[in-house]
């Protein structure tokens, strides 16, 4: 646990400043203050504002800091949620919170409504996420797209040699 005063005086902010600017009702302009003075990504930046709005005087920095090779996407469609992470230059794949990478989400995202959302859904039926494996390591977008192409290029051909 880091002292969020000390975080803030090592990046040159005032704790006070930041409790201005909420006073004011200036939220996110104290967003943008931490964002550009911390280094910290926006969503990051909200949660550290969160955090001095309820007076908490501490927080865990491997939650707040961004890591750069590390993404984490989250999709809702028909009230159904599946949350992708990429690593660097690896694949980007959907992530179960059984997952050991269920971890890294947690820090990336924090306590996220839709991530919370997420994990009671996948506990109250685990079974209905098993079809998302099969998709693991495989951008569903991105094939559909190859395969595409492989059948045009195929029919390309015939109608060569049919009209050749």
């Amino acid at each position: 646990m880091t002292n969020i005063d000390e975080f803030l005086k090592a990046s040159a902010v005032s704790r006070t400043d930041i409790e201005q600017l909420i006073l004011q009702g200036k939220k996110i302009e104290a967003i943008k203050v931490v964002h550009d003075a911390c280094g910290l990504d926006l969503r990051n930046s909200k949660n550290l504002v969160d955090a001095i709005e309820s007076k908490q005087s501490d927080i865990n920095l491997d939650q707040w800091l961004p890591d750069q090779n590390l993404k984490v996407k989250i999709n809702t469609v028909n009230g159904k949620y599946t949350v992708k992470i990429k690593k660097g230059d690896q694949p980007e794949k959907i992530v179960l919170p059984t997952d050991p990478e269920w971890e890294e989400v947690r820090k990336i995202t924090g306590h996220n409504p839709e991530i919370v959302a997420y994990e009671k859904s996948f506990a109250e039926n685990p079974a209905a996420y098993q079809q998302q494996r099969s998709s693991l390591y495989v951008d569903n977008e991105k094939s559909n797209w190859k395969t595409i192409i492989i059948a045009a290029a195929i029919a390309t051909f015939i109608l060569y040699l049919i009209f050749k």
